[in-house]
Order: structure tokens, then sequence, then C-alpha cells
């Protein structure tokens, strides 16, 4: 059973893993300010006047919106350029590790105190992993504004700024948040077993004392 510091990293780990993955889910990481037509990792969202042009299977949500993927089925090939392809990779992999990292802490609760903290300190390097590649993905994701697709959109479009109609989406700053939150989780792995350390060195000096006595 692990200490009070355990159960707020499995709370922590549980937290992350949600945020990132949802902000990987949705489509709003790039958003046109006027027309509110998004673009995001490997899906997109077209509105009004544009809803028209939305080929056959796609579905249209509220407000005359009209949201799909990137090619039928989620087309890996068909992503705006090998900059988002790269990022949809890395980011993915990064909430896909969280994921698993997630449910092991929850599990690590339920084990005796001889093997928790080990496998919690193996799961904070194993997060370690998932904060990279995280981190790798939201860096490199820019890098695709300057792709043919993005620039129908935004023409102003760059790496370096978003352009005057366009802006980056709450999808992309949810996962900054995620990925900041998520860089305490290896940290917090670490000390899951604190309070027994705090126990040993209480227990030691009266073990010393019968010694000398």
């Amino acid at each position: 059973m692990l200490s009070a510091v355990g159960g707020l990293w499995t709370l922590l780990s549980l937290i992350v893993a949600g945020l990132s993955t949802f902000s990987f889910l949705q489509p709003y990481w790039y958003i046109h300010q006027r027309t509110l037509q998004s673009l995001g990792m490997y899906s997109f969202c077209l509105q009004d006047d544009l809803a028209s042009k939305i080929p056959e299977g796609y579905q249209a949500g509220p407000f005359t919106q009209a949201c799909g993927l990137f090619g039928d089925y989620f087309d890996f090939g068909s992503l705006p350029s090998d900059a988002w392809q790269v990022s949809c990779v890395m980011y993915g992999g990064g909430c896909v590790v969280l994921v698993i990292c997630a449910m092991i802490s929850v599990l690590v609760l339920c084990l005796p105190s001889s093997c928790d903290t080990r496998t919690a300190v193996l799961t904070g390097y194993v997060q370690t992993t998932a904060v990279v590649l995280l981190t790798a993905g939201l860096v490199i994701f820019p890098v695709g504004l300057e792709s043919s697709v993005v620039q129908h959109y935004c023409p102003e479009a760059s790496v370096y700024r978003p352009g005057t109609s366009c802006q980056i989406g709450w999808a992309y700053l949810l996962g900054i948040v995620a990925t900041a939150l998520a860089f305490f989780a290896p940290f917090l792995a670490q000390y899951t077993d604190i309070s027994l350390d705090q126990r040993r060195l209480h227990s030691s000096p009266n073990k010393s004392s019968r010694v000398v006595v």
C-alpha cells in the first residue's frame, strides 16, 4: 500500500493520461477565427458554406459544422504534411504510454508493500519516455502549418506565427497543459514510499540505543 504521495501520483497519472488523450482526439488544434473551421492532428471540422463541400460519409455536427478524418477511415498518408504524420505518431504514442502507466498506477495501489514502490519507480521511468514523446509531438506540430492544406485555409500561417486569420486552438493548449503536468509524474513516482522512509529514520535511533545499552 502506497503513501499519500503514491495516491497523489496515481491521481496525477490518471489526469494527465485523460487530458492528453482527450486533446489528441480533438480537431481543434488550429482554428480559423472568423469561420471557426478547424484542423486537428488527424481530423478537421468545416463550417457554414464549407459544409456543402464535405465528401459523403462525414457527419455534420451542430451549427452546420461537418467534421471528418483526413482520408477515408483515417488514411495516415492523407495527413496534411510529413511533420503532422511524425507529430501524430509521437504524441499519440505518448498518450498510449500514459494510459498504460495510469492503469499500472491504479494496480500499484493493490500490490503488497514489498513490490509497489519498485513498480512505481519503473513506471515513472516509462512516464518520462511518454513526456519526451508528447513534447516532441507538440514541438513538431507547428512545422506542418506551412503545408498546402493549411495554407489553403490560413494563407499567412507559418512555423513562427499562426497568421492573422487563424490561431492555435484550445486542444493544442490543452496538450501543452497535460504535458506540463506530466513532467511531475516521474518525480512523484520516485517518492511514493516517503512515509516508509520516515518510519525507518524514526526507528533507527531506537535500535542503535538498544545496542549501546
